[in-house]
This record gives structure tokens, sequence and C-alpha cells, in this order.
């Protein structure tokens, strides 16, 4: 006991300096919870019982070392809590095959949100969703495979230009194919409509035909018919490009933007003006509450017998709740909202509040809500960005900016601190952006220096203002302003964009490299003790793990009938057809920065591969009576076992589960990456 008391007992001193942020690390623990529970399809109520387990041996532990205690209380208080939370919520029913039949109907329905859509690469693209859908073709006009009965429409926005929210609409569609993933790792498109609420995606035929105008009057209906009147008033304003950037800034309405603008801004690392968060929530409580007290003080009576600050704190408050809804209720506003919330509510009662804490409120009332949004990458950009904000101000503040007054020491300070806080963001959300995006913009922090002071300074007042000039018909005014800011943003975003090297091409990543990433550098901002360093050593050794992950020797695409081979140079993919939206993925996916589509995918003859050491790859795409003999045999068309000899075998209905392969390999060992599973093969002793 001696031996160990001292350990003890220093662990014990390093624990009060970080006690405090005990309920910070329960709503990250929840968070990494959630993780657990939904991205992995091992997960089992066996991992609740040992989390559990440790949970009762921290609470023992608390009453011996009081404040190491609380710590560990609080972060497996958080995971047993989020891993609980996740599995009574995982999505079971959104991964049906067969639901979606590829063909025409005929619909009608009420309509939802009627928005701009350039995704697709349509300059006119616009998508808007019907709710309450029924099938007219139908004698119960049910469809049996939608859920929400909730269907988003892509259409041309002169189409659609003429309707509301609430109308009530009729329109022939063809439902897309219900895909789930590219490729093994990437983005879940059905999971993405899950979290929206929505059944499936379907492309017009024709216009839709208005069967009603909206009359019944909903709060809800009446905010985004205004936030409709909004989009069409900037349209008419500016010119499109313009008008949908300036659309972006204003109510958080960024679809409409064109692919090249987009590019641009995502290279130089900026694309985040385009969202509304913090800083478009902050200007406007701060507008709100500036001048409704101003009103209230130029009436003696009524500044004189009340709390003016109070009623100026509670009126921006209801602003900001009507600015949240008017910008979409995306999850990054939806942060930015509660943060401004909690900060006003501490103004109107004369509180103090703690910055960790109110980011650690948001996070447990977000995922409160709605568990799935952790998985979204609004979620995990936005709260890291914010972490890693709030976590290192105090060390610019100590070591960076200068104390002293005057011109030169608040240029200094300004310009220091947007590269300061490019940085740390940057690092903060490199592992998130990596893997989803798989590329990682080199030239991030001469993007934000150039911008940011355009955004802060010209952009957002002026977007604030229009809010209230437009209704008045003085929008013209703001508009102007910000098309030349708007200009000189893009304008800077498409210079840095074409410089040499902006952009470091990383390939798909492992998600336990994303994750530890992210808990080093959650853990060197959250602990102000000595042991922060360890978060430093885990970013590090990540970072290691990362340059040298082997990349797959090749990508087979059973659904399609595609394939590609990791070579030197461009990625070269087999495909009697493949989208530009796609070939983009697979190239993003191996690292590579362009992409040669080859004509001709998999062949009816079967495929031979030689994956290095001579190690063959056979994929049977024809029966014949010869005998196959491989080091791994993929059986595309279920041929059965009796003329093949391998060290392994798939099978045509396991090859149907994996949908799309991975196939690494190391020293005589297989590894196969796929969408339903995966599977470790031993080639040679």
């Amino acid at each position: 006991m001696t031996l160990l008391k001292r350990p003890l007992l220093w662990l014990e001193e390093q624990a009060s300096w970080d006690v405090r942020q005990f309920f910070s690390w329960f709503a990250v623990a929840y968070v990494f919870g959630l993780l657990r529970a939904f991205y992995f399809a091992k997960f089992s109520c066996t991992d609740i019982y040992f989390v559990l387990l440790l949970t009762s041996l921290s609470v023992l532990m608390s009453l011996w070392l009081r404040c190491f205690g609380i710590i560990l209380l609080s972060i497996f208080l958080g995971f047993l809590f989020g891993l609980t939370i996740g599995k009574v919520n995982v999505p079971r029913d959104i991964y049906q095959e067969g639901v979606i039949a590829k063909k025409l109907y005929k619909i009608q329905g009420s309509v939802e949100i009627v928005r701009p859509d350039n995704s697709g690469g349509k300059y006119d693209g616009a998508s808007f969703i019907i709710s309450d859908v029924l099938d007219l073709e139908a004698e119960d006009g049910a469809i049996p495979f939608l859920k929400y009965k909730r269907i988003q429409v892509c259409s041309r926005m002169s189409d659609v230009k003429h309707l509301h929210v609430g109308d009530y609409v009729a329109i022939r569609i063809q439902l897309a194919h219900s895909k789930t993933k590219l490729l093994p790792g990437s983005y879940d498109f059905r999971l993405g409509n899950h979290l929206k609420k929505i059944d499936c995606v379907g492309y017009a035929v024709g216009k839709p035909y208005l069967i009603s105008k909206y009359e019944k009057f909903s709060p809800i209906s009446f905010i985004k018919n205004i936030r409709q009147s909004y989009y069409e008033q900037i349209s008419s304003l500016l010119e499109k490009d313009c008008a949908d950037f300036a659309a972006a800034l204003i109510i958080g309405e960024s679809r409409g933007l064109s692919r090249d603008i987009m590019e641009d801004m995502r290279t130089a690392g900026i694309s985040h003006v385009l969202c509304v968060s913090g800083l478009h929530l902050s200007l406007v409580a701060m507008i709100c509450f500036s001048s409704f007290r101003f009103i209230l003080n130029l009436i003696p009576q009524i500044a004189l017998s009340v709390n003016t600050k109070f009623y100026s704190a509670l009126f921006s408050l209801l602003f900001s709740f009507v600015y949240w809804i008017l910008s979409g209720m995306n999850v990054a506003t939806t942060r930015a909202f509660i943060m401004t919330s909690i900060a006003v509510i501490a103004v109107m009662f004369n509180r103090s509040i703690c910055s960790f804490r109110s980011i650690s409120c948001a996070i447990l009332l977000v995922l409160l809500f709605n568990p799935l949004d952790v998985t979204s990458v609004s979620f995990q950009l936005s709260f890291a960005a914010v972490f890693a904000l709030i976590g290192c101000q105090k060390f610019f503040h100590t070591h960076i900016a200068k104390k002293a007054t005057g011109v030169i020491s608040s240029i200094y300070n300004s310009v220091a601190s947007n590269v300061y806080s490019s940085v740390t963001v940057g690092i903060a959300t490199a592992s998130v952006v990596i893997y989803h995006f798989y590329i990682f913009s080199v030239y991030q922090m001469l993007g934000n220096v150039a911008v940011l002071p355009v955004v802060s300074m010209l952009l957002m007042p002026m977007a604030m203002l229009s809010l209230f000039c437009i209704p008045l018909g003085l929008g013209k005014y703001p508009m102007f302003v910000m098309g030349k800011g708007i200009t000189f943003v893009t304008k800077v975003a498409s210079y840095i964009a074409s410089l040499p090297f902006s952009i470091v091409y990383f390939g798909h990543i492992s998600w336990l490299n994303a994750v530890l990433f992210i808990l080093g550098f959650l853990w060197l901002v959250l602990f102000k003790s000595v042991w922060r360093v360890l978060g430093v050593i885990v970013m590090v050794v990540v970072v290691i793990a990362v340059y040298f992950s082997d990349k797959p020797k090749m990508i087979i695409d059973f659904r399609n009938g595609a394939f590609a081979i990791n070579d030197s140079g461009d990625l070269r993919i087999h495909a009697d057809r493949m989208s530009p939206f796609a070939r983009r993925c697979w190239a993003d996916w191996f690292g590579k920065k362009t992409v040669v589509l080859c004509k001709g995918g998999m062949k009816k003859s079967n495929m031979t591969f030689d994956v290095g050491d001579n190690v063959k790859v056979v994929v049977i795409n024809r029966a014949d009576n010869q005998k196959i003999e491989a080091d791994l045999i993929l059986d595309n068309i279920g041929m059965g076992t009796e003329n093949l000899k391998a060290s392994h075998i798939i099978s045509k209905a396991d090859l149907d589960k994996l949908e799309c392969i991975a196939l690494y390999y190391r020293s005589g060992q297989m590894f196969i990456y796929g969408i339903g599973g995966s599977y470790h093969v031993r080639i040679r002793g």
C-alpha cells in the first residue's frame, strides 16, 4: 500500500485541477457511447454490463480518491448513458432490401419544404419535400414501404417556384434506387434520409399540379413560407451565384450554390462561413438586445419602473428563437441557439456562465431529442470546432495576444486571433474532415486570414441588417454591399484553390484513428494538469499511424459490375457506366487526384488479379467445368465449391451482403472490408 500511496496521491492532486470539468467529460463520454452503439455492428449488451462494472468500481474509488473518482465516474456514467440510449435508438428497419421499385408513381401530398438544390449538377435545380404522401394509382392510396410518408422530389426551380409550404399537389415521379453506401466506410445515404425522416428520393417527371393552395395556418409553416419569401427576394436583388451565397449567410440555404463555388470554398478551407452558426445568432441577439433596450430607455416611465435589461434580453431570446426556425434548425444552428440562449438567460438573471458547461448542455440537449444526430458530419464538425475555440482561448490571451492598447496592437491581435483560431479549429476537425471527405485543405489558414475580416466586419452585419430591411422593401441597399463582399470572397477562394498543393489527398482512414485523434485533442483542451500531455502523444501516434497505413489493393463493386486497381498515378476505374459523382467519390476514397473511366467493367468471363507475392484472387463470373485454384475465390454467380480450391471462398450470398469490397493484402494476410461486413483471410501460414 505504501508503494501505491504516492502515485495515487499524485493522481488525486492532478485531478483536483480538473474536477470542475466532470460535466464536460460526461457529455463527451455520452457522445462516444452513442458512436459506439451506432457505428459498430458487433455492439451487444455485454458492453453495457462491462461499463456498468467500471462505473461501480469508480463509485468505490470516489470514496477514497474524491476528485479522481468523480472524473472517472462522470466518464463511465456518460459512456454508459450513451450506450444505453444508442442501444434503444439503433435504426433497425432502414436497410431492408427490395423496398423501393424503380418505377413511376403518381403521388399527391402537402408541400413541406421548397429549396434550391444544385447538388445533382443542375444549375437550375430544386428539391421539395412532399409529406402525407398518397399513391393515386393504388386502391387504398398507400405506398407500403413508406415509414414517414415523406418523399424528397428533385426538379427544376422554374417548375416549382410557384409552390409554397402547405400547398397540396399531385406529381408523377420516378423513385431512385435506395442505396446505402457507395464504398465501405463512406456516407450512408439511407441513414442520412432516416435522419431527415425522408423515406426516399424521387425525380419529377413533368411539372407538379397544384390541387389547392395553402390555407390552414401553422406557425412553423408560416415561418417556412417567410424563409422561402426571403430567398425569392434575395434572388431578385442579386445575380444567381451571389444570391445563393447571400441566402446561405442569411437563412442558411446553401444547396443552391454552384458546384464550382462550393469546391473552391472547401479547397480554400473557408466553407464554414456558409453555415449559420454562433456568429449569426450572437449578432442577432446583440442587435435585438441593444435596439430594444435603447427604445425602452427613451421612455422615462418605462426606464425608471422596469428592469430594461431583463426585458431586452427576453426580446432578444424570442427573436433568436424565430431566427433559429427561419435558418432551418440544422444541428450547427441548434447548437448556436442553445449556447446563445444560455448566455442571454445568464444576462437576464445577472449570472456568469462557463463556456464548457454551455457546450456540454448543447450536446446533451441536441442528442436528447435525436441521438442519431451524433452520426452527422455537421454535429461532429460544429462541436469539435467550438471545443477547440473554448479550450484554446486562454493560451492565446496568456501567451500570444498583446496586452498593450493602440492601433498596431489591435491589428496584431486581430490577425493573430484569426491565425490561431484557424490553426486550432483545423487541428480539432482534421480527423473528422479526412474521415468523411478524405482530403485536407493546406491553405485554410491563409483563406481564413484573408476572408474572415470581410465576413465578420462587412458581410455578417449586412446580412443581419437585411433581415430587417427586406420586409420593409429596403433590401437593395445591404444587398448591394453584400454583393461586393461576396465577389471578393469567391475570388479569394478561387485563387487559393488554384494554388499548387492546395489539397492533400489522404484517402479512406480507419474510424479508430479518427476517434482517437478527437479523443486526444479533447483530452488536451479539457484537462489543465500535467497529464494533458497524453493527449498530444495520442494525436502524434495517430498521425504516424495514418501516414504508414496501407491502402487497398483494389475495390470491387458487385452491384454495378465495376472495379478499380490501386496503382501509381491516376485511378483507373473499369465500368460500363458510372456517374461523375461516383467517380469522384472513388478517387477521393483511394486518395487520388484524378480518375480515368475505362469502358468495360466486370466481364462475363472469370477474372484473375495478382495482389502481390504471387497471391491470386479470382472472381467467378461464368460457370464452367474447369477446376479453379487461387488463394482467394469470390464466387459471384453461386457456382458452389465442387471445382474450386482456395484458402478461402466467399459465396454469392455473402458477396450480396458485402455489396462492395475493398481488398487489403499484407504479409500473407488478406483483409476484405465490405459495406455489409468484413473478412480476415490468412493466405499462408
